[in-house]
């Protein structure tokens, strides 16, 4: 026996950023947490997330994340400006790190003890507040996984909560989104995604389900990764490895 998980909504393709007032009208929330990164803000994706939330972005608040890596500090930050604003939705958007803030922070809000006790596996005693996730990098797979990986800044190493209760109400993945990353950023993420999917179809707890996804990962980074490398404004080989580092975190989650 076996199950597989993955966000309760994926909408994928160029232009997919469009949708997410219709996402947010579904869960109709009356405060908004934005997590990013500095970057993302400087490149103006932020704005154009505002922008496309319609009404919306008028109960938004922003959380930077500062650091490349997630921590434990920030995600309890994250949680701590969630409460004090009663946010019922938190949006993640940018790379693996401000996604898994915003998947760690919609949790911990909604646990007592801070996140050190929910690291594990399945430890969660219930749901935190729905979250939507935006990938602008390929290669994380955050946006489709059942963990948040942070670092413990006491003891120098990385931990995860892993429970299906993380997974992203929604996940919106827009190519578009990715043809910021420049070749050396590209190629990292793209390895990131190929390691998942390998680690995913060899992975002794694998099934079916989770190698049909990671085989089509691994076929199409094949095929593109060096495409979008060589020219980042291809916009057939960016929407590949979006599909591709997307399918490797189903594939690698539900592998174990």
């Amino acid at each position: 026996m076996y199950n597989v998980v993955q966000p309760k909504n994926i909408y994928f393709g160029a232009g997919a950023l469009s949708q997410i007032k219709w996402v947010i009208e579904t869960i109709d929330p009356r405060n908004i947490l934005l997590v990013c990164g500095p970057t993302i803000e400087k490149l103006g994706f932020v704005e154009r997330t505002l922008q496309a939330m319609g009404s919306y972005r008028n109960c938004a608040e922003i959380f930077i994340n500062p650091n490349p890596e997630p921590d434990i500090d920030i995600v309890e930050d994250c949680a701590k400006q969630a409460r004090e604003a009663r946010t019922n939705l938190i949006i993640g958007l940018g790379g693996g790190s401000p996604m898994d803030v915003a998947k760690g922070a919609a949790v911990v809000a909604t646990h007592e003890g801070g996140m050190r006790p929910l690291l594990g596996r399945n430890l969660l005693r219930k749901k935190g507040i729905p979250v939507i996730l935006i990938p602008t990098t390929a290669g994380s797979g955050t946006e489709s996984t059942q963990a948040v990986v942070v670092e413990d800044p006491d003891e120098k190493v990385k931990k995860s909560i892993w429970d299906p209760r993380t997974m992203a109400e929604a996940a919106i993945v827009d190519p578009e989104l990715t043809l910021e990353m420049p070749p050396r950023l590209t190629a990292e993420t793209g390895l990131d995604a190929l390691l998942h999917a390998v680690e995913g179809y060899t992975s002794r707890e694998a099934n079916p389900m989770s190698r049909l996804y990671a085989l089509e990962a691994m076929q199409l980074i094949g095929k593109y990764l060096i495409r979008a490398y060589q020219q980042g404004s291809d916009l057939e080989a960016r929407e590949a490895m979006a599909r591709a580092a997307t399918l490797a975190g189903i594939g690698c989650s539900n592998g174990g």
